[in-house]
């Protein structure tokens, strides 16, 4: 062997198609070594690989892979996308810091109890129907265990580094976080049985959480979740929602698919998205003033009514809707507002209800409030009589009555 390459300390051979390789011994200064995307179905590792720290071998075909105890100084294993039906790491792996075992066909995987270091586990895309994980991975922080076939799950407790967890894909019925869970940002859980998930409050990292299509009837969310930024709850059988108020940082809301009555919608985002398969007829929406594109595509909605107060609102999509009636408020410029779905000549403008309040102030006078911005005040001695426009008239204004009685309106001002 030559000495170049008895002193190596990276080999990469990734992507050469290579369907079999017979490494030589004397690699002993090699620290990292990539196979990756070759056509692998064996590999024996030589002796000697006691400094190796990375070993990846993605995207080959091997079946089984066994390699020696005496690589007590790697920390990153790259099996992934393989063909592997079992698999068991060697005792004395305390230096293992990232495992990544996704895309292969396993239906179980011991994890041992002497992983202190371990940091990222990914075993996503096999078929595991049980998985347990060691009560001393307290530096986990990734977890994937997406897209198996899990019933049950249990997360140890002690997990305070965990930052990502994603259990999307499984058949999981019942699933609940174990408490101090304080660094945890990403949480999804797409795609399971779920019919209840109780969230706890002490989530203070968490940014990304995703539920959709469970079988969900209801769904709150707790206090402290300042953080949260996207939030997706789509495909699950809620009737309505509610955001609390204190969601200040929350971006993006995923409520397609979702057979809501009611969306109550108070945080300042630009954009919102509502559109999904359904039924909905009419349709009830609150939304902030901050809204500028609102998507309602395939709702089954026939009739909507915008709030008031959406004045930045420059985009409006209600493709594949049944819709018949389309409300907006008197004074939105529907002329600068794109519309989808809905031929904007056929818009019907609403005037919000106007309050007026009436009250003595002594000596025979009265003050006359009312909401100038929507309308013009009117007035009449008798319900039959003429009504007066009063447009001189401003709120507050005081005056004494000229009549025994008199009555009050306000018309919508053109």
């Amino acid at each position: 062997m030559p000495d170049s390459l008895s002193n190596s300390i990276l080999l990469n051979l990734s992507d050469n198609q290579l369907s079999s390789l017979a490494l030589p011994n004397g690699l002993t200064n090699l620290t990292q070594l990539y196979l990756n995307g070759n056509r692998l179905d064996s590999l024996s590792l030589p002796n000697g690989l006691t400094k190796l720290r990375w070993l990846h071998l993605r995207g080959n075909q091997l079946a089984s892979f066994r390699f020696s105890d005496k690589l007590t100084s790697l920390e990153s294993l790259y099996l992934s996308d393989n063909q592997l039906t079992s698999f068991t790491l060697p005792n004395g792996m305390a230096s293992l810091k990232e495992l990544h075992l996704q895309g292969n066909q396993l239906s179980a995987f011991p994890l041992s109890q002497d992983l202190p270091q371990l940091e990222t586990l990914t075993l996503s895309r096999n078929q595991l129907t049980s998985f347990t994980l060691p009560n001393d991975a307290a530096n986990l922080q990734r977890l994937d265990l997406s897209h198996n076939q899990l019933t049950s799950f249990r997360l140890p407790d002690g997990l305070t580094d965990l930052e990502i967890l994603y259990l999307s894909g499984n058949q999981l019925t019942a699933f609940a976080l174990p408490q101090g869970l304080e660094s945890l940002q990403l949480l999804s859980l797409k795609g399971n049985q779920l019919s209840v998930f109780p969230l706890s409050q002490d989530l203070p990292q968490l940014e990304t959480l995703t539920l959709s299509r469970n079988q969900l009837a209801s769904f709150a969310l707790p206090n402290n979740m300042a953080n949260l930024r996207f939030l997706s709850l789509a495909e699950n059988p809620l009737r309505s929602f509610t955001i609390p108020q204190d969601l200040t940082r929350l971006e993006w809301l995923d409520l397609s698919g979702i057979s809501l009555t009611a969306v109550t919608y108070p945080n300042d985002w630009a954009f919102l998205s509502l559109s999904g398969k359904g039924e909905y007829g009419g349709f009830h929406l609150e939304v902030s003033p901050a809204v500028e594109s609102l998507f309602l595509r395939s709702r089954g909605l026939t009739s909507l009514t915008l709030p008031e107060g959406l004045s930045l609102l420059k985009e409006l999509d209600l493709s594949d809707n049944p819709l018949r009636r389309l409300l907006v408020p008197h004074g939105m410029n529907v002329e600068n507002l794109e519309v989808y779905g809905f031929p904007k000549s056929e818009v019907t403008r609403y005037f919000a209800e106007a309050q007026i309040s009436i009250r003595p102030v002594g000596n025979g006078q009265i003050i006359v409030e009312f909401n100038g911005e929507k309308g013009i005040l009117q007035t009449t001695e008798s319900l039959l009589g003429k009504w007066k426009d009063r447009p001189e008239w401003k709120s507050p204004f005081r005056f004494s009555p000229s009549a025994p009685q008199k009555f009050f309106r306000v018309r919508p001002a053109f």
